[in-house]
């Protein structure tokens, strides 16, 4: 098989968004264990065991069925699971498929036990869950008359020491699928959130009320699961067996979701990559902080690790911590490997379920990192809450979980290698989870690449959409129905959001459209600085230099083709220490080819000339570049091209959708976010975004508290009443009255604030207004194209010219 997993057989259009999908990966392309002769001989064995001893279990279960939840299902339900392990691995060992070990990854010496209370750890400030039945080793202490953890032991969903016992599989038991669906995800969140890279999480949930099991898997797309299976019927209870049959083929950590270039404290990282995407050398880095952890099911749930490395490396083995071996040359090949559970339990994907994100906390989109725009999700993505203060304790790395292995290559974008001219080194590692789908895909590797060394942007090592080591590369897609099989087919609306469709007639019921599954791949971008949040700017002017050379950094990727989507308080970030970079430089290289002024003048005299002319506005930039003395030494960069698009192709879909940070977006695009009408993202939106995160660097600063500034923080936080906390900080002074209130940080900003409101309320009627008029008109890219630039630049050159006048009025504070 080829390197780049090329599809099969191609569609000519996809269901929805008519742009043709062409690489995915697929089943086609494995060898599954669970499908070979030799293991239809073991289920054939397991199963008349099974039927033999279930009776004695079904008598119980069948007579609490429909009664509520509690001890009466768990204990009788665990005795079942267990008997399906017992006699699946006896089958499985006999046929010498599988061969016992005491591997956490090998479930041959796990066991089901009841469990029904509070677990030692739980995700951020949230109360611990408490799941019913939970899959962990067998020498856990438990009740053997009850199969109930012991009292006094509680287990955990990230080992940070050796004696911890991990939770494994948990097993929810409810009367209804929506609650228990909503409740199965809290802890898919809890397992994402101690392992934050891994891929998927299994879980299992039995409807009581009916004594029909699902099998669950999580992923960053929403939730893959099997159709209920009625374990008092033989054909329901052998495919409980088959499965967890199946799931004990899997005895690798990435036979359970795990990336294995990441053992939880450390990442093995390429040093430099060639152009047939070869890797010759890696190192072994450590992560020394966690400066962004996005805490949910599904989503992009960005991580962003600060990494130290020293060189030379130690000399590397593919398998070994690292001490001792040598890097070995890697070349793409086929991938031949142990099945992954979920491709057991969705083996025939006619027969399975799936079910969206339901907008419940449990399975919002990520924190800190807004919509990009695709209809895909049913009921729609929900708007994230970014953080207060900078989310450095939201995810501890626990223990090393196995041995490294190196970090392949599926595709990549390779600006510079790593720098091995130095004894110990700091890199920044995102790791996202981006949209396959051609018309939402990120273009971030590109533009990272292209703006990687540019003014107030990040340095850029390169991006990789990794794989293991057999070439598998990490992605859900192996979860979901192929672009050429039928959605509705597959679509479980559990969460009763799906979009119904206009009836015909009176007497013909509605139907209702599936919406597109969200096909997503792990994406990595590597960089060289480290940042902090722009809340912990020792003073209002350090604030706003840093929030200038962000403005700039912002506008250095606007000027290459990328406008950004997405400014907030997790992507604008200050630098522990300001660093030497090119100097910014006009740049109207997009413009070049447009029609002259005269040209517009003369055909279309209704337009306003100066909302076309972007010159006399970059001229304005280059004045106060010199006045507020901006050399090559930037403070802070923008980061984080997931929602970027490239602003001057106006017809691609990607362009239309709404995207951004609700605590930060413009009036407009607020107004506009829960409908399903296009929008045509523009400069200024993102430049209101600004606006509002330096708000709330403001707000949030640790300053000293004030009597009421606790009362505009929650107002941030909370209500989402960016505005009306605007109109109370632009009436402050640092007057005593008001420095006791609302401290003397935010005090000392109300100034400029009010200063640069002023400017966007003149900024966005003359943008609408020239908007409206561009729009009425034909064939108006080359217009669209000169109004986005001058408002861009114009946009930029107002904060300048406000930063200007308070320092002027402010001296001291400079």
């Amino acid at each position: 098989m080829s390197g780049n997993f090329q599809i099969q057989q191609k569609r000519d259009h996809l269901k929805a968004g008519g742009a043709l999908m062409t690489e995915l990966d697929r089943m086609d392309f494995y060898d599954v264990e669970c499908d070979s002769p030799n293991f239809a001989s073991a289920l054939t064995q397991a199963r008349e065991k099974l039927r033999q001893e279930f009776e004695a279990i079904a008598a119980t279960l069948s007579s609490v069925t429909g009664k509520p939840e509690g001890m009466v299902h768990y204990t009788p339900l665990a005795k079942f699971l267990n008997l399906c392990l017992t006699h699946g691995m006896n089958s499985l060992t006999k046929a010498k498929i599988i061969s016992k070990s005491d591997s956490e990854f090998s479930y041959t010496n796990s066991k089901f036990l009841v469990y029904a209370r509070p677990t030692a750890d739980g995700v951020l400030k949230e109360a611990p869950l408490q799941p019913d039945i939970v899959l962990v080793p067998k020498n856990t202490g438990h009740d053997s008359a009850k199969i109930r953890v012991r009292d006094g032991i509680r287990l955990v969903w990230n080992r940070l020491d050796s004696k911890d016992i991990q939770i494994q599989i948990v097993v929810e038991v409810k009367n209804e699928w929506t609650e228990l669906i909503r409740q199965a995800a809290t802890y898919g969140r809890a397992a994402f959130s101690a392992f934050p890279l891994l891929t998927w999480v299994l879980a299992m949930g039995y409807n009581q009320a009916t004594g029909k099991l699902r099998f669950l898997i999580f992923h960053r797309g929403g939730l893959t699961c099997s159709p209920p299976l009625n374990i008092f019927d033989d054909a329901g209870r052998d495919d409980c067996l088959k499965i967890i049959m199946a799931v004990l083929t899997c005895n690798t950590p990435s036979a359970h979701g795990y990336v294995e270039w990441c053992d939880g404290p450390r990442v093995r990282l390429p040093v430099s990559i060639n152009n047939a995407r070869q890797v010759s050398e890696y190192v072994d880095a450590s992560i020394k902080d966690v400066l962004h952890s996005d805490t949910c099911c599904r989503g992009r749930a960005t991580q962003v690790y600060s990494l130290t490395y020293s060189w030379p490396p130690a000399n590397l083995t593919s398998e070994s911590s690292p001490t001792t071996g040598t890097a070995q040359h890697w070349l793409h090949t086929a991938p031949e490997r142990t099945p992954r559970e979920a491709q057991t339990a969705t083996q025939n994907p006619q027969q399975s379920g799936l079910a969206h994100s339901p907008t419940s906390n449990a399975m919002a989109s990520d924190k800190g990192h807004g919509d990009s725009g695709s209809s895909s999700s049913a009921g729609g993505n929900q708007a994230d809450s970014p953080e207060a203060k900078p989310s450095k304790s939201v995810f501890r790395p626990g223990l090393p979980r196995y041995p490294l292995k190196n970090l392949n290559v599926h595709s990549h974008t390779f600006t510079k290698g790593l720098d091995n001219q130095v004894k110990d080194k700091c890199v920044v590692l995102k790791a996202t989870w981006a949209k396959d789908h051609p018309d939402w895909k990120s273009i971030e590797m590109e533009l990272m690449n292209v703006c990687g060394n540019l003014f107030g942007c990040s340095r850029h090592h390169y991006s990789i959409l990794p794989a293991d080591e057999t070439g598998a590369p990490s992605t859900n897609h192996l979860f979901l129905p192929t672009p050429e099989q039928n959605w509705d087919d597959f679509h479980w609306d559990v969460f009763h959001l799906s979009t119904p469709t206009a009836s015909k007639t009176k007497n013909q019921k509605s139907k209702k459209i599936a919406p597109m599954p969200e096909y997503c791949s792990l994406s990595l971008h590597l960089s060289d600085l480290k940042g902090r949040s722009l809340v912990l700017c020792e003073s209002p002017s350090s604030l706003f230099t840093s929030v200038l050379h962000v403005m700039l950094g912002w506008l250095s990727m606007f000027q290459n083709g990328f406008l950004h989507r997405d400014p907030s308080i997790g992507n604008l970030l200050a630098l522990e220490a300001a660093e030497e970079m090119p100097p910014f430089e006009i740049d109207d290289a997009l413009l070049k080819g447009n029609k002259s002024l005269e040209e517009i003048e003369t055909s279309l005299t209704q337009l306003e000339p100066k909302d076309h002319d972007h010159k006399p506005q970059a001229e304005r930039i280059r004045k106060f570049m010199q006045v507020l003395a901006v050399g090559t030494k930037s403070s802070a960069v923008a980061i984080d091209g997931d929602n970027a698009v490239k602003w001057h192709e106006f017809n691609a879909a990607r362009n239309v959708s709404r995207s951004g940070t609700i605590e930060f977006m413009s009036p407009e695009l607020v107004t506009v976010f829960a409908s399903k009408k296009p929008y045509l993202h523009s400069p200024v939106d993102d430049l209101y975004a600004h606006f509002y995160v330096t708000q709330w660097a403001a707000v949030f600063h640790p300053t000293p508290k004030g009597e009421r500034l606790e009362v505009l923080r929650n107002q941030l936080s909370t209500n989402n009443s960016k505005d009306g906390v605007k109109a109370t900080v632009m009436t402050l002074r640092p007057a005593p009255a008001d420095i006791r209130n609302y401290g003397g940080f935010l005090c000392k900003c109300a100034s400029l604030f009010d200063l640069w409101d002023a400017k966007l309320r003149k900024l966005w009627p003359d943008y609408r207004a020239a908007f409206e008029e561009v729009n009425q008109i034909e064939n108006n890219e080359e217009l669209l194209r000169s109004l986005f630039m001058t408002y861009a630049y114009r946009g930029v050159a107002d904060y300048m010219e406000v930063l200007a006048e308070w320092r002027e009025a402010n001296p001291s504070e400079v």
